[in-house]
């Protein structure tokens, strides 16, 4: 729900900056899923500690989500430009939380990930409807601090699972 949430909100923000909303889709699709896919791979790979993680982007976005206030409101090119750069690291780290699930599910319920996948599926299909009402009733600004709500409330779920912390550090000394 976070990911597509923080999305969302991006694209509404983009295109009020760039004036189009065609152009802010595909600057932001682009953006996203080609910085969370390279953070999907790192994570893969270094298979960092997923409770700080979560910890981080959702701090980022709540400070983020201030940072686009200065950026339309004084429409500066280098601001656009930060917050730009700033939703590509945010993407990266954002990125890493669902392969780390599929780690841990593939370790303790193998026969859960199709589940996984899909309960992903139907959430991320689910979550731009819940967006878009949320942007309509309450405002983008709620949407982007509810994106990064979600990413702490699933650190706290993620921090008391069993053997989570357990099976992080068994795939480590795999490496």
């Amino acid at each position: 729900l976070g990911y597509m949430f923080l999305e969302i909100a991006w694209i509404h923000q983009f295109a009020r900056f760039m004036r189009h909303p065609i152009y802010a889709f595909s600057l932001v699709l682009v953006l996203v899923l080609s910085c969370s896919g390279l953070g999907a791979l790192a994570g893969a790979r270094r298979r960092p500690p997923l409770v700080p993680v979560l910890v981080t982007i959702g701090l980022c976005a709540l400070g983020q989500a201030g940072l686009w206030r200065w950026a339309v409101a004084g429409r500066s090119q280098w601001l656009f430009l930060l917050v730009a750069a700033a939703s590509g690291v945010l993407s990266f780290f954002m990125g890493m939380p669902f392969p780390a699930a599929v780690r841990y599910l593939k370790q303790y319920a193998p026969s859960l990930i199709p589940w996984g996948w899909g309960i992903n599926g139907v959430a991320s299909v689910l979550a731009v409807l819940a967006a878009a009402l949320l942007a309509v009733s309450a405002g983008l600004m709620v949407v982007a601090l509810a994106g990064a709500g979600f990413y702490c409330l699933a650190a706290v779920v993620v921090s008391r699972l069993p053997d989570w912390h357990c099976a992080s550090s068994k795939q480590n000394e795999q490496i």
